[in-house]
């Protein structure tokens, strides 16, 4: 038997407490949720960019990685590319509109707090 079968009835404080610690929760996992499928998506790119090694982000360039000149034969950049390529590709958007997702979810659970403060604010004033 619940309290509330026996008729014990929760106070407005009480409920609103409660309310405000359940938006901040699930504000909290969602965006715990995006922090690990960032991180999960940056360790695969990672591995799958030059043959499995860490790639290290960098700014340098050298011409021989801007491509051929116009004219000249690239054999690399003359096939079509590979079943296996086209469904990696595929995965990664995916991922990528998953994971966005995850963010519009994560901000608009942030946003739930502070609007739900603003309407019982007004609530509480009218």
């Amino acid at each position: 038997m619940t309290p509330m079968d026996a008729g014990a009835e929760l106070t407005e404080t009480v409920k609103e407490r409660l309310r405000v610690a359940k938006n901040l929760v699930d504000a909290a996992v969602t965006g715990g949720r995006v922090v690990l499928e960032e991180s999960s998506r940056t360790r695969r790119r990672a591995k799958t960019s030059k043959g499995g090694q860490a790639a290290v982000p960098s700014i340098e360039y050298s011409y021989g990685e801007l491509g051929a000149l116009p004219g000249e034969e690239d054999a690399a950049g003359d096939r079509p590319p590979t079943d296996e390529e086209l469904r990696e590709a595929a995965r990664d958007g995916a991922r990528d509109a998953a994971l966005g997702a995850l963010r519009v979810e994560a901000l608009w659970k942030i946003a739930k707090i502070d609007l739900d403060r603003t309407v019982t604010e007004a609530c509480d004033r009218g």
